[in-house]
Order: C-alpha cells, then structure tokens, then sequence
C-alpha cells in the first residue's frame, strides 16, 4: 500500500555510527537497531517535502527488481 506522497528534495552526507543519534529525533531509529542500519548501509539521508497522505492509501505490488521510486 502506498500511504503518501513526498517531494525528494535533498540527499545529506552519510551518517556514521558515531553522527547516527544525534539525529533521532529525524529518522526514529531505536538505538538496537543501529548496527543492523549501519551494515546495510541505511545511512544516507533523504530531505523530503510536501509530505501528504493519501486517503485512503493505494494498493500497489512492487515487482521484484523494480525501482524504489513508484508512479501512480
């Protein structure tokens, strides 16, 4: 299910192991899970803007080895 919509306006440096908390209050990772992000390399930021949700959301089936990105 697609819940919203966002404009990707910005992509920030890496996070690191060390910066990764001071920026909880942005990506709302829980501290156990951090070597879990940092293995799979969840580290680099993304800026959004225009934030909406959808209501209701749209059913969606993401075939595999498409884009991250969806058109609607």
């Amino acid at each position: 299910m697609v819940v919203g919509l966002a404009d990707l306006i910005d992509s920030r440096q890496a996070l690191t192991q060390r910066t990764y908390p001071e920026h909880s209050d942005k990506h709302a990772i829980p501290a156990d899970r951090l070597d879990e992000v940092i293995e799979n390399d969840w580290v680099h930021p993304s800026v959004l803007a225009h934030v909406r949700l959808l209501a209701p959301p749209v059913p969606y089936r993401h075939n595999p080895g498409a884009g991250s990105f969806v058109m609607l």
